[in-house]
């Protein structure tokens, strides 16, 4: 975590080295950026029946992000595909993620430094791959914020925050009537390229 947060302060005072001076919210001729995502999560499980204790967990995850850029400027879709592991009764748990976020962009400058401060909203999709019997897909939704630098040309790195809110259980055994529902905030980081 803390290596995270050192790596964002540490892009926002390198930035205007790399000549960012100015926001960019969308390059000439490109509608898409592209990239990887790395995420850290604080994940709170709550339960039922054999999963009566609440238990807090830590996972990690790597992915892919996607921005489209529409005709607004400032409004972007972020679909991402993720895969996150974390641990749950001892077990390790295994979920595909993918969120879907609508984004709209806050341009600012500070001096010779300029970025987007951002907020955003939206939905995921979760499959279970492992850990637990069978593959069971789970329903969130979710919101937050982050800030996004152009740390070269066509290149641009974003902080997220994020808290998801489960609305349908992330682990169900129907045996034994046990359900396990999963509360995240989520951290990430990516690196994106104008395509």
């Amino acid at each position: 975590m803390k290596k995270l947060l050192g790596l964002c302060l540490l892009t926002f005072c390198l930035s205007p080295a790399f000549g960012a001076k100015k926001p960019v919210i969308l390059t000439e001729g490109k509608s898409h950026r592209l990239g990887p995502k790395a995420l850290l999560e604080l994940v709170s499980y709550t339960g039922t029946g054999v999963f009566s204790n609440n238990e807090n967990s830590m996972g990690f995850g790597l992915g892919t992000q996607w921005f489209l850029l529409p005709a607004v400027p400032q409004l972007s879709l972020r679909p991402d595909l993720l895969f996150h592991a974390s641990k749950v009764e001892g077990i390790n748990v295994v979920f595909a993620q993918l969120p879907v976020f609508a984004q709209y962009a806050f341009p600012i400058e500070l001096g010779a430094t300029a970025f987007n401060l951002f907020v955003a909203g939206g939905m995921e999709a979760a499959v279970r791959l492992g850990g637990f019997p069978g593959k069971h897909t789970t329903f969130a939704i979710g919101f937050g914020g982050g800030m996004e630098v152009e740390v070269f040309e066509q290149t641009h790195f974003i902080f997220d925050v994020r808290y998801y809110l489960g609305l349908t259980p992330s682990i169900r055994l129907p045996s034994t009537f046990a359900d396990l529902k999963a509360n995240r905030i989520h951290f990430s980081a990516s690196l994106l390229f104008d395509v």
